[in-house]
């Protein structure tokens, strides 16, 4: 892996801690935002992806038929539950690299 070295501390370490860190803090703003309230924030997701009502379907539609609600909520619980894991791994590995390293703080950078 390609780092860049000031002095003793890493940059690519520290980016890795904060990037886990603030992908945690989203993951779960954003899970409180669904457990709150799911309809509301479905809605606000979709309108602000797709244009329209472009992303309304009727239930005899082709696409529901092929991908029904069931596979989207698995589809999404998946991958929210790797985005998480990922989120997790980069953290603890930075942190562990950052104490190895001897970096008492992520500030440092």
């Amino acid at each position: 892996m390609l780092q860049f070295e000031t002095g003793s501390k890493s940059v690519v370490t520290h980016a890795l801690l904060r990037g886990g860190v603030l992908m945690l803090a989203i993951a779960a703003v954003l899970g409180v935002l669904m457990l709150v309230s799911f309809d509301w924030f479905f809605v606000q997701y979709h309108e602000t992806l797709f244009e329209g009502d472009s992303w309304r379907f009727r239930s005899s539609d082709t696409l529901l038929r092929l991908y029904p609600d069931a596979f989207w909520s698995d589809f999404g619980a998946v991958l929210a539950g790797l985005t998480v894991l990922q989120a997790v791994l980069l953290t603890g590995g930075a942190w562990r690299r950052l104490r190895a390293d001897g970096v008492a703080s992520c500030d440092q950078a």
